[in-house]
């Protein structure tokens, strides 16, 4: 196998050690960097041949890793200049961290985390999904071509209202009890310029257009209902602006909280530190504000559009999330300035409604938060015990005898 690497500031020098390492295992190192303008056949960087980036194509190279803080930056050059395939660029973590590669450096150091801290191995994996669609669709964050659509409303809104969208396929009455008290909390909580949209399978395209394929997908079962929630909330976002909620979500408070109406675009955040966070996810998806035509999601809509049109299955169940990582570490003053809220509270509530109601620590869990993700999943809510805390909250929401 060979390799390129291009960089030659400060981040390659301090990759140096594990480059020399890595040097052992491959046919050919090179080097390259953009500020390049003339090299000489016999040029040399560290030891280590240099040539123009130009040239690399006609290298025989197999992969180009970038070891530079503006790789993002330096792929859609790149990409313009059509110097290399963005499938075959990579970046230091890749080569040191994935076993795709076949150099397996970190291997000892991956088993002893494995026998500590097992759920390692499950960010390890999703950290190779998260590099290998980085690689696969990284045209489309170098491309506006993929992603600046033509925003045409089917239905034009009221100018000062604000839609709240929410999503049963089903339709309601088929909705669990569970959802049709979350609803019926959010149609509380929602203020006067609010206005509702409840969205079934059978009203959901007098309001956005998806590509055919997409559809057809979704209606063979390739894309399954909760992924085709995440495409209808992107475009629907993209095109009318509003807050979208899931059909899961439990409001609280009295009134929608104000953060959430704030900015052009408004999630809550995995991790407090994002940067340094164990996995590629950074988002969660359940609650979303924004504005029509927000950056950070017409990319995402390209990027699942994009994915659904190539491929015939789901790579993870949380490819919406990874991909959103993604355009994150792309574009990172973009998401420097959404409003987020840490995500934990808000889930606090879901793990608990099994178990016998306490009054102190439901009223302590409402001052934490407004709003909670809960699920009909997993837990069998609907076979709780009289006295347990969903019991409880149905007969305060007046449910009790509904079905």
């Amino acid at each position: 196998m060979k390799i390129a690497f291009w960089g030659t500031g400060n981040t390659a020098l301090n990759s140096l050690e594990q480059i020399q390492n890595i040097s052992e295992q491959f046919e050919m190192i090179v080097f390259t960097d953009g500020s390049l303008e003339k090299v000489e056949s016999n040029s040399l960087w560290k030891g280590f041949r240099l040539i123009l980036p130009q040239n690399i194509q006609r290298m025989n190279i197999d992969y180009l890793c970038i070891l530079s803080i503006w790789e993002w930056d330096i792929r859609r050059r790149i990409y313009e200049e059509n110097w290399f395939p963005l499938s075959k660029i990579i970046n230091l973590h890749e080569v040191n961290m994935l076993s795709i590669f076949g150099t397996d450096l970190n291997n000892s150091y991956k088993k002893m985390l494995y026998t500590v801290r097992p759920a390692q191995r499950f960010y390890f994996q999703e950290w190779e999904i998260y590099e290998s669609l980085k690689r696969k669709y990284a045209y489309v964050l170098c491309d506006r071509k993929y992603w600046k659509f033509n925003i045409d409303k089917k239905v034009d809104l009221e100018e000062d209202i604000r839609p709240i969208w929410l999503l049963w396929l089903q339709g309601m009455e088929a909705a669990p009890k569970i959802v049709k008290m979350c609803i019926h909390s959010i149609e509380k909580a929602s203020g006067k310029r609010d206005q509702i949209f409840l969205l079934d399978q059978n009203n959901i395209f007098d309001y956005i257009d998806l590509p055919e394929y997409i559809v057809k997908k979704w209606k063979d079962g390739i894309i399954s209902h909760t992924h085709f929630s995440d495409i209808v909330r992107v475009r629907l976002l993209n095109i009318y602006g509003g807050i979208w909620i899931d059909s899961t979500v439990y409001f609280t408070g009295r009134r929608l909280p104000d953060y959430i109406k704030k900015g052009s675009l408004f999630m809550l955040s995995r991790w407090l530190d994002w940067k340094s966070c164990p996995e590629p996810k950074i988002m969660a998806s359940w609650l979303i504000s924004s504005q029509p035509e927000n950056k950070m999601l017409m990319i995402l809509e390209g990027l699942l559009n994009e994915y659904w049109k190539k491929e015939e299955k789901l790579v993870d169940y949380f490819l919406m999330h990874i991909f959103f990582s993604i355009i994150a570490f792309f574009l990172p003053d973009e998401w420097e300035k959404v409003e987020k809220v840490f995500r934990d509270p808000a889930q606090l509530l879901m793990g608990e409604l099994a178990c016998a109601y306490d009054k102190s620590r439901f009223e302590y869990i409402k001052e934490v938060t407004d709003f909670h993700k809960l699920s009909y999943y997993g837990i069998p809510y609907e076979k709780c015990d009289r006295d347990s805390l969903l019991e409880k909250i149905y007969e305060m929401e007046g449910m009790n005898d509904n079905e």
